[in-house]
């Protein structure tokens, strides 16, 4: 089984088509795909809903922000704390957003 980003790679050969089909601007997506830019709420949501993924999924794939901070585990997330705390609180991968 793929990857999340390397499916969303064969389905939508371009980052416009990516940024279309999730209802962002282009320049959002390329920010975030690139580590320039943590992914909101909102982004990770929208990708959730588009692509039936989990939060986690979705969460644990984004590259890593150049200047991320690390949350609570440790880890670090390109995405903002919000959408980091909202996976945690709702369980994850069990959490279904409607």
């Amino acid at each position: 089984m793929r990857y999340f980003f390397e499916e969303v790679k064969h389905a939508y050969p371009t980052k416009q088509e990516f940024a279309d089909t999730i209802g962002v601007a282009q320049p959002t997506v390329i920010n975030v795909l690139n580590g320039k830019r943590t992914a909101g709420l909102e982004l990770v949501i929208k990708m959730h809903r588009r692509f039936h993924r989990s939060l986690d999924a979705i969460i644990d794939e984004l590259p890593p922000k150049t200047e991320a901070s690390s949350l609570h585990d440790g880890r670090r997330y390109a995405v903002s704390a919000g959408a980091a705390s909202l996976a945690r609180r709702t369980g994850g991968a069990k959490s279904v957003i409607r």
